[in-house]
């Protein structure tokens, strides 16, 4: 029987192969052989070894993979061109997407809620990330939807221990009981992060919360891109005055809102609601507080923490959502060009199809393979906030915080930028037929296309915050780039192992383009103190950077450092995962015969090019 976990060896590997460094499953020497698994059959690159604790989890993604593959996969073209309806207020879905998810509340969900001591936080994150790649690749409007559920409960499982930290214990068992309760998919909700944007394009926080009588807090404002806006429950990102201040002075915090209780009360409406072009099934709202009551998460100092943690979580699941649709696109190709005949042969026997398909296959496993070595950062980083991780020590935490941070910031463009490429070449495959409204490769097209926003965030912004972290972190300590610097031209030479030489010498490259960036930005902010007394130069150049008005020369070649530093920490995953298994070295091989060329003609632009339209107020 079809099951889209157990055809897919790449996947696979992250599950239960002992020896990948940032694997959730892999303890190497415990558990059993998978059952039904004959010798010598394993996964690609994998160990038979599973911990027996964790076998439940394994067949909880099975049954999810045969799911996704027997029934909602059938189910994906009604989904698109199903109607969702407003009544009175409420928000109801298509029948098809509904019948689903009843469907996968009969599984249950083993992995979720999280434990109140944290522990084992990264296996349950990764089993919410594996399960949504496999029902995306089904349908993505099913991937959304659940994840309202599943990311839902991490994020209140999360939100609680934000609360007991803050000594709000009643608020942390309330948190808790919802949490419980979306792990069953008797509820699900929503986290409404973005704020409309003024007549100048600029966001502001136009949702407010208050003070009312009785020490009762209300929200009033709006948020738009809410996803899942009929849902019972909503964590809102609100203005409040009494948080401790963020960047530029904003203070922030999360309220949860009981939405089902707000809406019945009229303090809560539903003021738009958009079909986008793409993933159909789930609407996209515009949600009106007025008055609503809402309760904090945490106290006034929790705002920063939560969204730092919310955010590297939705754009986890964004990732995988994307590589889910990446991965459908790709098997639809493979299958055409395997059974379509031109030429006197089969498509994939002509070599440009196949040289396709195989630049296609790598792009897969390399967003996979990022995507997971983030979670693995993150999962630990995660585990830590709430409690567990004790293994690690705080030096081998500020590693993992500053991994997770790094892969994080290039995640969601470079799964963005490669998943559209997948689904345009797959469509390419097929020729015109690929393009007309009904094929299954222009729904793939349409899913792409739209997939990037479906968190509110734009290219452009995912890129300038790579730019920001990249250039503020060296500005606030440049003596560790230079440490970095020393140690990638060390490990140019020093290992005997050709691939670690030439994984090294990527690294070097990266560092040198940071380095030409930090000079042309330091510069810059040199020419404008020309004017102003020299004693003030020094907090001018060490404390009083703006990024929005500083880094300007640097933001031109956003995409061009976003690029460089994924194709660098590619490098850096595959490196590490062939070191621990040697069936992976081939993958690092192939991913270095493109990285090395692609790496030297961003290295070149990035320093060549980008001065005429710094320079230049008008350069078109």
């Amino acid at each position: 029987m079809s099951n889209y976990l157990n055809d897919n060896h790449d996947l696979l590997f992250y599950l239960d192969a002992a020896g990948a460094p940032y694997h959730p499953h892999a303890k190497q020497g415990e558990g059993k052989k998978r059952e039904g698994q004959a010798e010598g059959d394993a996964a690609e690159g994998s160990s038979t070894e599973i911990p027996p604790a964790e076998a439940a989890y394994i067949k909880y993604l099975e049954a999810i993979g045969e799911l996704a593959a027997v029934k909602i996969a059938s189910r994906s073209q009604g989904i698109d061109r199903e109607s969702f309806r407003i009544k009175h207020d409420a928000l109801f879905l298509g029948e098809d997407l509904l019948r689903t998810i009843e469907e996968l509340k009969i599984l249950g969900a083993p992995h979720l809620p999280l434990r109140d001591d944290g522990r084992g936080a990264r296996t349950s994150l990764s089993v919410q990330l594996v399960e949504t790649e496999l029902l995306a690749r089904a349908e993505l409007s099913v991937a959304i939807l659940n994840n309202l559920s599943g990311g839902f409960a991490l994020a209140l499982s999360i939100g609680a221990a934000e609360a007991e930290k803050a000594g709000y214990e009643a608020s942390a068992l309330e948190l808790r009981a919802l949490a419980e309760r979306a792990a069953k998919r008797e509820i699900y909700g929503s986290i409404a992060l973005h704020d409309p944007c003024d007549a100048r394009g600029e966001p502001y926080t136009s949702c407010l919360a208050e003070a009312g009588q009785d020490g009762a807090i209300l929200l009033n404002g709006e948020k738009i891109f809410v996803i899942g806006a009929g849902a019972p429950y909503l964590l809102v990102l609100a203005r409040d005055d009494a948080a401790e201040p963020l960047e530029k002075g904003v203070r922030l915090s999360f309220f949860l809102v009981d939405a089902e209780k707000e809406r019945g009360a009229g303090r809560l409406e539903i003021v738009e609601t958009s079909r986008r072009q793409g993933h159909r099934g789930i609407p996209s709202s515009t949600l009106r507080f007025s008055g609503a009551s809402a309760k904090r998460i945490g106290d006034e100092r929790s705002g920063r923490r939560l969204l730092s943690i919310y955010q590297a979580g939705i754009r986890l699941l964004h990732a995988y959502q994307s590589i889910g649709l990446a991965e459908a696109a790709f098997r639809n190709a493979i299958k055409f060009a395997w059974e379509t005949p031109f030429r006197g042969k089969q498509l994939i026997r002509h070599e440009i199809v196949a040289s396709v398909l195989d630049e296609m296959e790598l792009d897969l496993r390399s967003m996979r393979a990022l995507a997971s070595a983030t979670a693995w950062h993150q999962g630990i980083a995660m585990e830590a906030f709430l409690g567990g991780a004790k293994e690690f020590d705080e030096e081998a935490l500020r590693h993992h915080r500053e991994r997770g941070r790094r892969f994080t910031s290039y995640l969601k463009y470079y799964v963005d930028t490669k998943t559209f490429e997948i689904v345009h070449r797959a469509a390419e495959l097929r020729g015109a037929e690929g393009f007309y409204e009904g094929a299954l490769e222009e729904k793939m097209l349409r899913d792409a296309a739209a997939l990037p926003f479906n968190d509110g965030m734009s290219r452009m912004e995912s890129l300038l915050d790579v730019v920001k972290d990249t250039i503020g972190a060296l500005l606030k300590n440049p003596q560790e780039h230079v440490r970095q610097g020393a140690r990638a031209r060390w490990r140019t030479v020093s290992p005997r192992d050709p691939l670690e030489k030439r994984v090294a010498r990527l690294g070097l490259l990266g560092q040198n383009a940071q380095q030409h960036l930090l000079l042309q930005t330091a510069g810059e902010k040199m020419k404008g103190l020309r004017d102003r007394p020299i004693s003030e130069w020094t907090a001018e150049l060490t404390r009083s950077w703006d990024p929005e008005r500083d880094f300007a020369f640097a933001t031109i070649h956003a995409e061009r450092l976003t690029l460089l530093l994924a194709e660098i920490g590619l490098s850096e995953v595959f490196l590490a995962q062939s070191l621990r298994d040697s069936s992976r070295r081939e993958l690092l091989e192939r991913h270095l015969e493109r990285a090395e060329p692609t790496a030297r003609m961003l290295y070149e632009e990035l320093t060549v090019r980008g001065r005429r339209i710094f320079e230049d107020p008008d350069p078109l």
